[in-house]
């Protein structure tokens, strides 16, 4: 029986939580200096589970504690998004956690160890969270109770609907991530190679996101303008496609070389838009080569067509943003399952593709998703989908030339 329903806030201290979500240590900037450095944060959901889930198993296990989690979004009775359910194992056993958007904030609802949720096994629903103790699920225009999967009659949703949470947020919408059912869908996209450039953080180079979106440029063009990595071939051709190289030596010296170049850290922590600039034209000017900067910006708003005639055209793009997720986007029949990595703070990225893909949903209407096709910098997500209309800001992009 799930007796454990109390909350407890606390701080991680001296144990092992191991993710497998993907949670992003990120890179950012301070927003005052204007300065693209390395930060750390988790969002405010996450945040919430963690401090609860940690505080409670100590309270609850002897010694170090293995904490590993996937998480998975949750809905009201009406559909509408309403927060998340943490499904984890502790020290080899199982347990759940409900996290929901209320009054401003996450707050978590049940945490149970030791129990299996309630949702497990089942797929292609949507996750309904009524209260505690009560969960149904969403298919094929049915609701059935999760545990039983027993149909509910129109009779029992209204007694239902006079006691639930209902959702209190509008940000946490369907492209946010788990599953988008559509009836059509159709999708325009184009990337510069099969495997575009996946350049991550180099050991004893802080605050270095701005140089490794520029190696992860330099090891496009490389392939191009042979001079710019000495020695180095960047990839190789498989039938009509192209696949770069994994990270190595060679790249790992890109990276130093563009930290030293763009003055990283030596005026304000991390790598401004100029010192970036500065940097990537005096690598290219040694090497015997020019650069040069094609702005994607719009009366002052990124401009998604104009980043698809850069991309178009052979150019990998720049990009700085604030806020952003990486997704990894799995096709499904008739659905498509979208994980997202959330990164809080500031960011330079290298992109290397485009992805528009638009729904006819279920109930009739439509849904766009933009997204440009990324190399994060990142090792815990290489490369993925950033969605430029999902919880970021993009402060400024350039699709680079070398010739």
């Amino acid at each position: 029986m799930k007796t454990e329903t109390k909350k407890i806030i606390g701080i991680i201290l001296a144990v092992c939580v191991v993710f497998a979500m993907t949670f992003l240590v990120a890179a950012g900037y301070s927003f005052e200096v204007g300065a693209y450095a390395e930060e750390y944060d988790f969002g405010d959901a996450d945040s919430e589970f963690i401090e609860n889930a940690v505080a409670l198993a100590k309270d609850s296990y002897v010694g170090d504690i293995s904490l590993t989690t996937t998480k998975e979004n949750l809905y009201d009775i009406d559909l509408e998004p309403l927060g998340y359910i943490y499904d984890f194992v502790v020290n080899g056993e199982p347990g759940y956690a409900m996290v929901i958007y209320q009054n401003g904030a996450f707050n978590l609802t049940e945490i149970y160890f030791n129990v299996i949720n309630p949702y497990y096994g089942l797929s292609g629903i949507q996750r309904i969270y009524l209260k505690e103790f009560s969960y149904l699920y969403y298919l094929d225009g049915e609701y059935f109770i999760a545990e039983t999967d027993t149909p509910v009659t129109d009779e029992i949703m209204e007694i239902l609907r006079q006691s639930s949470y209902y959702s209190s947020v509008n940000s946490l919408d369907s492209s946010e991530g788990g599953t988008i059912y559509y009836v059509s869908k159709s999708e325009d996209s184009n990337e510069l190679a099969l495997r575009h450039p996946g350049i991550v953080q180099v050991s004893g180079y802080t605050n270095a996101c701005a140089p490794i979106a520029g190696a992860n440029l330099i090891q496009y063009w490389d392939r191009y303008k042979t001079n710019l990595i000495p020695n180095y071939t960047p990839g190789r051709s498989l039938a009509n496609y192209y696949l770069y190289q994994e990270p190595g030596t060679a790249t790992d010296g890109v990276v130093g070389q563009l930290f030293t170049d763009m003055g990283t850290n030596t005026i304000e922590s991390g790598t401004s838009i100029p010192q970036f600039k500065a940097g990537m034209t005096t690598y290219c000017s040694r090497a015997g080569y020019s650069i040069s900067y094609n702005s994607c910006m719009q009366n002052g708003q990124f401009s998604f067509s104009v980043a698809k005639q850069r991309i178009d055209a052979g150019q990998p793009l720049a990009l700085f943003v604030e806020n952003l997720t990486v997704a990894t986007i799995y096709a499904q029949d008739g659905y498509d399952e979208i994980d997202y990595s959330f990164l809080n703070g500031s960011h330079v990225m290298a992109g290397f593709g485009y992805k528009e893909i638009e729904y006819v949903l279920n109930n009739g209407t439509t849904q766009v998703n933009y997204f440009i096709a990324v190399a994060s910098g990142l090792s815990s997500r290489s490369r993925g989908y950033y969605n430029i209309n999902y919880s970021t800001v993009i402060d400024d992009a350039y699709g680079i030339n070398i010739a």
